[in-house]
């Protein structure tokens, strides 16, 4: 009996409430600032796959710019290869690969990608937690200096960051695929223009050649004429095709170095001279989609696949769609909540706790909702 009356009055000896307030309070702190730092550090942006593969595929070269380690094209090396001699003779891969990596359109749709990766990169980085931290300087040497540190986070940012990261890697994924369409609308161009410069060499080529034989035919109807064997009219009938072949070949020059400078233009290289000729066709330029006619549906999966542009639109509209999501989402009120330590100039410490909620009085979303249901 006496061990139990002693074992009863040890447990109920006075509770200390101020220490176990504390306690739980200092508890509290750490959790609620282990919550908002953990939060903080959910997020992280993917990299969208790279369009090597897709330009490699379509345009049939992958540009020096796909890469990962590739240097920006700025104004200066645009500049300096404008002046730089193509190579001669200029076969049809080698004049793709230039034009993909010496393009000042497609130098600035580069440069707006990797604008829109770092903003990417930037929103789906989490937002920062804010710091208040107060003190003073005693007048009195007596006197206790007040501290006051609270830790606030904007917690409705833990539902709202993953959408806006969504809508940014969404967006920076349909300016990539525009790239790569526009990369490999301009290989097909520069194909067309690369075969037309080939033509056109072909038609001067046969041009030259009409006129050394109306040459050696005018030669031949004057000797003729000389011993007898003909009139003046043959003499003065090919006389007359050698000034119509002399004219065919002006314009067949003439129409061939249009045709550089359209395709030189393409390549960046306007100010270069046109000393060059077209040397062997890329005889792997088959990039047909094979897929099954009979089959409907099949065949316009693999084209909305195939189509860089298609692909850029489907970005666009998933990111549409998650800007609607967010807009809905931010109809709830901004969410701050806090902790921290005050010791006041008694010397009294305590943990303090903060919230601190919007009211939508003016402003209830319902304006940023109806733009993105419109977009």
């Amino acid at each position: 009996m006496k061990n139990f009356l002693h074992l009863l009055g040890r447990c109920m000896r006075p509770i200390n409430f101020h220490a176990l307030v504390m306690a739980t309070a200092r508890c509290a702190v750490v959790a609620l600032t282990a919550l908002l730092v953990g939060g903080c550090a959910t997020q992280t942006f993917e990299q969208p796959v790279s369009l090597s593969a897709d330009l490699k595929s379509r345009a049939g070269v992958a540009p020096d710019w796909t890469q990962s380690d590739a240097k920006a094209i700025d104004a200066q090396a645009l500049h300096a290869a404008a002046m730089t001699a193509l190579p001669n003779p200029l076969n049809e891969v080698d004049a793709v690969a230039i034009a993909l990596d010496a393009s000042p359109s497609i130098a600035k749709m580069i440069a707006q990608t990797s604008a829109m990766r770092a903003e990417a990169i930037d929103i789906s980085t989490p937002s920062n937690p804010v710091l208040n931290f107060n003190s003073g300087v005693p007048l009195d040497s007596m006197s206790a200096v007040p501290i006051f540190a609270m830790l606030m986070f904007q917690v409705d940012e833990l539902w709202k960051q993953p959408l806006r990261s969504e809508v940014a890697r969404d967006n920076y994924q349909a300016a990539l695929l525009s790239l790569g369409a526009s990369a490999v609308a301009l290989a097909v161009e520069t194909r067309v223009a690369w075969h037309e410069v080939a033509m056109r060499s072909e038609e001067r080529n046969f041009a030259q050649n009409d006129l050394q034989i109306t040459e050696n035919l005018l030669a031949i109807a004057r000797e003729r004429l000389a011993v007898g064997e003909s009139t003046g009219d043959a003499v003065a009938k090919s006389q007359a095709e050698l000034t119509d072949a002399h004219h065919r070949l002006a314009q067949a020059r003439e129409m061939l170095s249009a045709a550089q400078l359209s395709l030189m233009a393409l390549l960046g290289r306007a100010e270069a001279s046109t000393d060059w000729r077209t040397g062997a066709p890329d005889s792997s330029s088959a990039f047909a989609i094979h897929a099954p006619i009979a089959n409907e549906q099949k065949l316009l999966a693999a084209l909305a696949d195939s189509r860089l542009d298609v692909r850029a639109a489907q970005a666009q509209a998933s990111a549409a769609k998650s800007k609607l999501e967010l807009a809905r989402k931010s109809r709830s009120n901004k969410l701050d909540l806090g902790a921290g330590f005050d010791r006041d100039m008694e010397g009294e410490q305590s943990a303090m706790f903060s919230a601190s909620v919007e009211l939508p009085i003016f402003n209830n979303g319902s304006a940023r909702i109806d733009k993105a249901e419109a977009e």
